[in-house]
């Protein structure tokens, strides 16, 4: 009860205090989380995995979690000693790079391909929260990507993760953008990408093969219906060749959801 009480008291410290949440680098509240990327360090943006929390890779991942902090303001620590503080809301410094030009005092920040650090949002898509200070890459850490260079460095940023809509109304485009990164930032892992591709394949031979059954089989059922009116003498021999259509029908389906399934157990 009383850290649920703290969360709520904290929370409204920071929501109805701007000019102190302002003044301050970081007014965070952490929880201790394991962290599986040994290399983290203080301030990177960290993703869930299966192989449990790592730094960020990809711009605007849809899997981001937190910042790993070191030195947060508040943290509940678990019985574990080996978990280490992530700060999910709040405000926290956030390492970041120039890689998508310099940052403003306002602007978003998300993800990068450098591995843990930020950059500025410029486009629709999920991201950390926003700046509360400028970094104009003029000073700082060098390091090369893609073999440029670019410049490290830490503000604050008032943590918020969500998808912001940055280039694009609310419209199909939305869905589209949502489609691209959850399909596109997956297949970065060897393993999702052939669970995806096994769910492509699937789908492709099972309505394949619906799509063989109705057009060899099926499409000649209404067709047999009317015969049967203009000869009824040779009722029996048509009945029997829209039962068999609609076997044939069947089987191509079963045979479809079959290999299907062989597919995604590969």
């Amino acid at each position: 009860m009383f850290k649920k009480l703290f969360v709520i008291a904290a929370s409204i410290i920071v929501l109805a205090i701007p000019p102190l949440a302002l003044a301050l680098e970081n007014l965070d509240l952490a929880y201790t989380y394991t962290v599986a990327d040994t290399q983290a360090q203080s301030g990177d943006i960290l993703i869930s995995s299966d192989a449990g929390l790592k730094r960020a890779d990809a711009s605007y991942s849809n899997r981001l979690f937190g910042i790993l902090q070191k030195k947060p303001t508040v943290v509940f620590r678990s019985s574990d000693e080996s978990e280490q503080p992530v700060v999910r809301a709040g405000i926290a410094l956030v390492n970041v790079s120039n890689l998508n030009g310099p940052i403003k005092n306002g602007d978003f920040i998300t993800s990068s391909p450098i591995p843990g650090k930020g950059q500025k949002g410029t486009q629709s898509g999920y991201t950390l929260g926003i700046a509360l200070a400028d970094f104009d890459g003029s000073s700082g850490e060098r390091t090369f990507f893609d073999n440029k260079q670019y410049t490290l460095g830490q503000i604050s940023t008032a943590i918020k993760i969500e998808y912001t809509e940055l280039t694009n109304p609310r419209s199909i485009n939305r869905i589209l953008d949502l489609f691209n990164l959850s399909l596109f930032q997956n297949l970065q892992d060897s393993r999702r990408s052939i669970e995806i591709v096994k769910y492509i394949a699937a789908l492709i031979v099972f309505v394949l093969s619906v799509l063989l059954g109705f057009n060899m089989f099926a499409k000649s059922i209404p067709k047999s219906i009317e015969a049967i009116g203009r000869n009824p003498l040779a009722q029996k021999s048509i009945q029997f060749s829209i039962i068999l259509s609609v076997i044939l029908t069947t089987i191509a389906c079963l045979v479809g959801i079959s290999a299907a399934f062989l597919i995604l157990k590969i």
